[in-house]
């Protein structure tokens, strides 16, 4: 198996304009622990560093994220936060 295995698709609210084009699915990797790492060597505050984090397992520069609606960033750290679960306990979102 090659890892991380799985990844998951969020629907934004609506379109992100990234490179001008509209986006409007993020798909993000399941973490590994290097991920983990890089968060916590990353400089900053709590927040730049989860945003960097979750950027990264997006495909995405944090930048990327900023002009997101707060909705659809708590989106992104609740799909996070399912990969966290023990596969058995993930919601559908993961495949």
């Amino acid at each position: 198996m090659t890892y991380p295995a799985n990844t998951t698709l969020i629907t934004l609210s609506r379109p992100l304009k990234l490179n001008g084009e509209d986006i409007e699915t993020i798909q993000m990797r399941e973490p590994t622990v290097f991920d983990k790492l890089l968060f916590e060597k990353n400089k900053g505050a709590a927040l730049e560093k989860e945003v960097a984090m979750i950027a990264g397992l997006c495909s995405l520069n944090p930048g990327d994220l900023h002009q997101l609606p707060a909705y659809d960033y708590d989106q992104l750290t609740e799909a996070f936060n399912d990969f966290l679960l023990p596969p058995a306990e993930r919601s559908n979102l993961s495949s």
